[in-house]
């Protein structure tokens, strides 16, 4: 198995325009099959145009790939009015980016759009439905079903979920603190680009000897 780097991805898209990671990604993505790198490498450029220009359709374009998809599912951009058309259809990846956006106005509508998604396997989905049990946001807290939501992301390559876990095992959150499974869990999200892992990992590294 080839695993990819989103680090070493950011390092590439330095040197390239949003759309123009936005384009590398499509590129990877049209000839990718589930069991494919490309795939992989298609997230990637995806993740890192979304994070480091702040940009939904990149952030859209991403989670299309965690379900089937083709090469008509890649508007050139997206809009609210369209986003619903779309959610409406079914796809998940649009109910998903339908809670992104309520996030901030509607934390009850959104965690309903997260449910749904969630409810079908949709990881994207049910990371964000773990956080807002972890944090009591919108419903009871809820840290054992929390991790285990997350467990269910995390497994699927979900770097936020994996970041998420990391932290929960550090600090003890909800249980005892296991410095083992934070380090597992912080290097993993590391791999999959999530920024800031890598100074919590040598963080571990000072205080303990399991990074």
């Amino acid at each position: 198995m080839i695993v990819v780097h989103v680090k070493d991805i950011a390092q590439q898209a330095k040197h390239f325009t949003l759309y123009e990671q936005i384009d590398i990604g499509l590129q990877y993505a049209l000839k990718a099959n589930p069991t494919d790198p490309d795939l992989a490498q298609a997230r990637a450029w995806f993740w890192v145009a979304a994070n480091h220009y702040d940009s939904f359709l990149a952030h859209y374009y991403w989670a299309i790939t965690w379900h089937e998809f083709s090469a008509q599912d890649f508007p050139e951009e997206i809009e609210l009015i369209q986003l619903k058309q779309i959610a409406a259809e079914g796809q998940l990846a649009a109910i998903y980016m339908l809670g992104l956006f309520y996030e901030t106005e509607d934390t009850v509508l959104a965690i309903e759009y997260y449910r749904y998604a969630a409810e079908r396997d949709f990881y994207p989905a049910i990371n964000n439905l773990a956080d807002k049990y972890e944090h009591g946001l919108g419903m009871r807290q809820d840290l054992e079903q929390a991790v285990a939501l997350y467990l269910r992301a995390a497994e699927h390559n979900i770097a936020a979920a994996e970041w998420s876990l990391g932290l929960l095992y550090a600090y003890g959150t909800g249980g005892e603190q296991d410095h083992q499974l934070a380090c597992y869990w912080l290097q993993r999200a590391d791999q999959h680009g999530w920024q800031g892992a890598d100074d919590m990992i040598a963080d571990l590294q000072r205080n303990s000897c399991y990074c």
